[in-house]
């Protein structure tokens, strides 16, 4: 896997985390293991192939959200970047709200449970953009590099896949 499935899993075990004080551990997962195990990676990893029975053509920007069974959920995409999408519609489905500066978790989002859902999402539209700066005071042109970071990481959250600079 490369840095942004990585990335992707991490998000999950701190969304868990933050959710239901679960700790989770990025492992391999033996067959046979009755352990809750979250499969997550790109839609032709071997790994992900081996539990997902007729697994659908994805495109770059497509990914799936499959509960296989009581103790297996599957998230997985045409891209790294479709793979991340996927975690963060499963974290969505568990209530959380992604706004454009912080996320809104739920005050009680219920006991853990690996929600019953078999999702194939494509996008509508392959180009989904943001215009960063204005010449407003109050816009993107006066914010930090942090400040600047951390709404990109809300807009990718949101499933923008470009961001428009136009510097005058």
């Amino acid at each position: 896997a490369d840095a942004l499935q990585h990335h992707a899993a991490s998000e999950l075990q701190n969304y868990l985390q933050r959710l239901f004080r679960i700790r989770a551990d990025i492992a391999t997962n033996p067959p046979g293991d009755s352990r809750i195990c979250f499969h997550v990676g790109h839609a032709d990893a071997a790994h992900i192939r081996r539990v997902v029975a007729n697994m659908p053509d994805l495109s770059d920007q497509g990914h799936l959200v499959r509960r296989i069974d009581a103790s297996t959920m599957v998230l997985a995409g045409g891209s790294s970047a479709a793979v991340a999408w996927a975690v963060y519609e499963l974290v969505e489905r568990y209530g959380v709200r992604y706004l454009l500066h912080e996320d809104v978790l739920p005050r009680d989002p219920g006991p853990f449970h690996l929600p019953d859902l078999d999702l194939i999402l494509e996008p509508l539209l392959a180009l989904r953009c943001w215009r960063q700066f204005s010449e407003l005071a109050t816009g993107g042109a006066m914010w930090s590099l942090a400040q600047h970071q951390a709404f990109t990481r809300q807009l990718f959250k949101l499933k923008f896949n470009s961001i428009l600079l136009a510097l005058w």
